[in-house]
């Protein structure tokens, strides 16, 4: 009995665990804190279990590619947390990005075996490998990421501010120029 009921249960949890996913987020250098990305269309587009983010079209990457920034991405279920992690790195050439699934013995390595089981028998396992993006992944990263650290303010507050400037002294001299015009109005000749 208790073998039948860790079977169902372990089947349920698993069963239940491939919809997909609540929310991606990323995380890293230059972001102040995690991007959230839950909106339905880029959820239902790339989950993890089919890895739609890997360029599966182009060959892996031999040898680490030269990036300037990685982010870390983690896919998330409400009801199990965290279930797989990734690094994203941006193509300092204008590209779609990188990606890097950790491998054996590496930090998240454990979490995503135990959410996606792959294997040397896997003929797409990732594990440990460096991978192109594909393009509307890195879209979709890139999109996210400018979105985040571009300040609403411009560079530093500078450029609205100066903005913000210019219109109150505009505003005050019209304000000035119609209080001395009214002035001048009422004046007796």
């Amino acid at each position: 009995m208790a073998v039948v009921l860790a079977t169902w249960l372990t089947f349920a949890s698993t069963a239940t665990a491939k919809g997909p996913v609540d929310m991606i987020t990323i995380e890293g250098q230059g972001l102040a804190e995690p991007i959230e990305i839950t909106d339905a269309e880029s959820l239902y587009a790339f989950d993890p279990w089919f890895r739609q983010f890997i360029d599966w079209k182009r060959r892996r990457i031999a040898d680490p590619p030269v990036v300037e920034t990685t982010y870390e991405v983690s896919f998330h279920l409400t009801s199990r947390g965290k279930i797989f992690v990734l690094q994203y790195s941006t193509d300092p050439s204008g590209g779609p990005g990188y990606i890097y699934i950790p491998g054996p013995g590496e930090p998240g390595y454990r979490l995503n075996i135990g959410t996606i089981i792959g294997g040397d028998s896997d003929s797409w396992n990732p594990n440990g490998q460096w991978q192109h993006a594909t393009p509307e992944w890195g879209a979709l990263m890139q999109r996210n990421i400018e979105r985040a650290t571009s300040s609403p303010t411009g560079s530093g507050g500078t450029s609205y501010t100066l903005v913000w400037a210019l219109a109150l002294g505009v505003l005050a001299f019209i304000g000035a120029a119609t209080m001395v015009s009214l002035r001048l109005r009422r004046r007796p000749a």
